[in-house]
């Protein structure tokens, strides 16, 4: 089979080996994908720069027998702070971490791949808590795993406003400090829950705080 070519956002990054990498991107054409990128760790590697964790990237993939293999990539959206500032590396760790979580392989789900995609700059640039919860809360209804009317009556008014927020414009973050302190406890216990375990990016902002 011929390579194919994709876009797609980087959830995950799992260094083996010497200089080797295992990328699992979120594709806009097949979902989300666990690929090997080999001597991208190499600081002269053609692929080093692309395979940062959060980079949105346009990548050629040869397919393998057990794990297909990147072999060209182009970055289309580079995170410029995301992992030069805790709060924003430990925020939108939960956010890409649920999305990895609880999505399966090879699922076409566009909506998905586009909130990362529209995301990336707002937790690049504004307040990184308050956008990553407002991408779980767009995630867990795109994926169908919570609705407005399931969450606490106190709460639904701000995750209807959650939900209407459009990454495309500069929406005012206007949320009081109790409201996302609520909001951030129910959405966090409720990914875990499905999950079956702590996040790991949740265990470090535990250690941290």
């Amino acid at each position: 089979m011929d390579t194919y070519k994709a876009e797609g956002i980087i959830l995950q990054t799992t260094d083996f080996g010497d200089a080797n990498r295992v990328v699992t991107l979120f594709t806009k054409e097949f979902g989300k994908l666990d690929v090997n990128a080999y001597g991208c760790r190499r600081v002269k590697s053609p692929l080093a720069g692309a395979t940062q964790l959060f980079n949105h990237i346009k990548v050629e993939i040869s397919p393998g027998t057990k794990v297909d293999t990147i072999r060209e990539a182009d970055i289309l959206y580079y995170r410029k702070n995301l992992t030069a500032d805790l709060d924003r590396l430990t925020y939108t760790s939960i956010f890409f971490e649920t999305v990895n979580k609880m999505t399966l392989p090879r699922i076409c789900e566009p909506n998905i791949f586009y909130l990362l995609a529209k995301s990336l700059p707002v937790l690049d640039t504004r307040n990184p808590k308050i956008a990553a919860l407002i991408g779980i809360c767009q995630f867990m209804q795109y994926s169908g795993f919570q609705n407005v009317e399931n969450y606490p009556e106190g709460l639904r008014q701000t995750f209807e406003k959650m939900l209407q927020f459009d990454w495309r414009e500069e929406t005012k973050l206007t949320f009081k400090p109790k409201q996302i302190a609520a909001i951030e406890k129910f959405l966090i216990n409720y990914v875990q829950s499905i999950v079956g375990k702590e996040l790991n990016a949740v265990k470090f902002l535990r250690q941290f705080s």
